[in-house]
């Protein structure tokens, strides 16, 4: 009788084994690293205070310069409201508004669109102050087909919000 040659077997065996294991150990990092994600997202998007107070950014803008900020948006991609100056927008009580930016630590503020696709598309314009900016923009989920208007606001403490701005809120 022949012997069996067992370490052909046993490395096979040892093979198979650690691919197995570092399979499973793979798959159980992504998952965990994706459950992380949406962990420390939920502290930094939309978090109560944020749409709070980005709520009386809106309730201002509507109540105010809604129509001039529309105009822009004609011209632009986004309206920048922090850069007042630079896009050539004159709001009616600017003096209460820096006020309402300052009370809030505001960092960044923009107008724009709706249906991000454009907005998306012109990233790469986007000054280098909004480069957290860019990363939750293409975080928000957004309606392509929509015609309301959305306000986008960075805060000091890396937060982050965004609230539809729509007809029934001109009223």
């Amino acid at each position: 009788m022949k012997k069996i040659d067992k370490k052909g077997f046993m490395l096979t065996e040892l093979l198979v084994t650690s691919t197995l294991v570092c399979t499973v150990l793979i798959f159980l990092y992504t998952q965990f690293f994706s459950v992380k994600k949406s962990y420390e997202n939920s502290f930094k998007y939309n978090t109560v205070n944020g749409l709070y107070a980005l709520s009386n950014i809106r309730s201002f803008l509507v109540d105010s310069d809604i129509y001039i900020l529309k105009q822009n948006l004609n011209l632009n991609s986004y309206v920048d409201l922090m850069d007042l100056e630079n896009n050539k927008v004159v709001l009616k009580d600017d003096v209460y508004f820096q006020t309402l930016i300052t009370k809030l630590n505001v960092k960044n503020l923009i107008f724009t669109k709706e249906n991000l696709t454009d907005l998306i598309n012109d990233l790469n314009n986007i000054p280098d102050r909004l480069e957290n900016m860019k990363k939750f923009i293409r975080y928000i989920d957004y309606d392509k087909k929509g015609n309301l208007y959305r306000i986008i606001v960075e805060y000091n403490n890396n937060t982050f919000a965004t609230l539809l701005v729509g007809d029934n809120d001109e009223e």
